[in-house]
């Protein structure tokens, strides 16, 4: 059985916008519409040979007592990590397991289409020879959406986030910046 982790870390104490995963979009939690994403996702992916669960890292005791509340898997993480990455990291540590593929679903990331997770999941099972274990989703922009993403930054400058690739799609970094 092939053993799939949706980890969806989360920060209270965002020096930008403290408290964003509790944001209301059109009346629910920003945090909850994510965790709504992977629910579903790990419904329609898991099968007899598929096993497919999510939870939230986070080292907030607030979002741990709301994801209570909800119903959400959650599992507390180290003060210490830096960002999404070393949350995943640390969750995977205090859970000791080892799943086949493990997905970082950021927290703010209430707009993602559950397709891109779906096509993520699907691309892994149909590659024997994948190598990576670890898969963040990101979108290829067009130069016209690029132009936009670069209008939109003057204005909010924290919104998005820019990854650079290699040739075979390994992230290289991570930045708020344009990359």
């Amino acid at each position: 059985m092939k053993n799939i982790l949706i980890i969806i870390p989360a920060r209270y104490q965002s020096s930008r916008f403290p408290g964003k995963p509790f944001a209301l979009i059109a009346g629910k939690e920003m945090l909850l519409r994510v965790a709504n994403i992977a629910d579903y996702v790990c419904r329609k992916k898991s099968t007899a040979d598929i096993s497919c669960n999510y939870m939230i890292a986070t080292d907030s005791k607030e979002i741990e007592e709301r994801c209570h509340q909800w119903n959400v898997p959650v599992v507390m993480t180290s003060e210490s990590c830096a960002n999404g990455t070393e949350r995943c990291w640390d969750t995977l540590q205090k859970l000791n397991i080892q799943p086949d593929l493990i997905i970082n679903l950021q927290g703010d990331n209430p707009l993602c289409p559950p397709p891109f997770l779906e096509n993520i999941i699907n691309t892994w099972i149909s590659d024997n020879e994948a190598i990576a274990g670890v898969f963040t989703p990101y979108l290829h922009l067009s130069w016209n959406e690029l132009a936009e993403l670069i209008e939109a930054k003057k204005t909010a400058p924290y919104s998005g986030t820019t990854v650079m690739t290699d040739k075979q799609d390994f992230a290289l970094c991570f930045s708020k910046t344009i990359i």
